[in-house]
């Protein structure tokens, strides 16, 4: 809900989803047609479903796009409702728009901050789902969230509002070459090709800089190589109950399948990660 709140300013849609000025389709600006749509009545409705199990819904919606490229996913692994019907979701998706890129924004729980015994169970079985029905994965952790709240806005106490607006800064510029013309435009498709190795080694980190208090912001001033230098800071990065599973319908060998699913994603990357270091050794050797 936070990112289409920032979506909304950043186009200048106002609260009663009017737009002031010409800035309707062919009239000029009409960035704002790539997640929102125009009705009759001149208002602006986001191209979005909010937890809506009808499938048919999701159908009209992708027909009233001019050029569909991606959807957009957003869950929490940890929580039973989110990872379980997010990735019910992603399996229908895949089945029946299988050429269209699916990405995912996915929070993944924290040892110190867990607010339910099977979040570990939730987020292996939902990577299991991730890693097949997702073409990139950025993935978020509410923990790294809230440190930076405390130690970079200076919020003794972060609410769910405060790491929702930070979290729809980071999909605001993701998604802003959709949106805006410019030089560097690209299109999802283009994420995954210049982000993903292979098709399984698909999850990346997200970090976002500089994040500066409204209070620091009008008198701290960084240079460009001092943003770079804090994005790449890794304090920026935002990174025993089967019987009720079992209840539900599920079967042992899920857990089983996932778990080993799971520890072969870890294994690709360390792999890929080893061929880097080998490629760097090698560089250094021709110098």
């Amino acid at each position: 809900m936070h990112a289409g709140e920032l979506y909304c300013l950043e186009h200048g849609i106002q609260d009663d989803a009017l737009m002031p000025g010409d800035k309707t389709v062919g009239g000029g600006d009409d960035a704002f047609n790539t997640f929102f749509s125009e009705t009759g009545v001149e208002k602006h409705v986001p191209r979005a479903v909010f937890v809506d199990l009808e499938p048919t819904v999701i159908d009209e919606l992708a027909d009233n796009c001019t050029g569909l490229q991606v959807f957009l996913v957003f869950n929490n692994v940890g929580s039973g409702t989110s990872s379980g019907l997010g990735s019910l979701l992603l399996e229908h998706l895949s089945v029946d728009y299988g050429k269209k890129s699916k990405l995912g924004f996915t929070i993944y729980p924290s040892p110190q901050i867990s607010t339910s015994v099977v979040e570990p169970y939730n987020s292996v079985l939902s990577t299991h789902s991730l890693l097949e029905n997702t073409d990139v994965a950025i993935l978020l952790d509410n923990e790294a969230i809230y440190d930076i709240c405390r130690r970079s806005l200076d919020i003794e106490r972060p609410t769910y509002t405060n790491l929702n607006r930070l979290i729809s800064q980071v999909i605001s510029s993701l998604t802003a070459s959709l949106r805006f013309d410019g030089a560097l435009n690209v299109d999802v498709n283009e994420f995954q090709t210049n982000l993903v190795p292979y098709p399984r080694i698909h999850f990346m980190l997200s970090s976002y800089a500089p994040v500066i208090s409204i209070e620091k912001a009008y008198h701290e001033h960084l240079s460009v190589a001092e943003i770079i230098d804090s994005a790449f800071e890794p304090s920026s990065m935002m990174r025993a109950f089967v019987h009720w599973y079992v209840g539900e319908g599920m079967e042992e060998g899920e857990f089983s399948e996932a778990r080993e699913d799971l520890a072969a994603l870890e294994k690709d990357y360390e792999e890929v990660g080893a061929e880097l270091e080998e490629g760097e050794d090698d560089d250094h050797e021709e110098y």
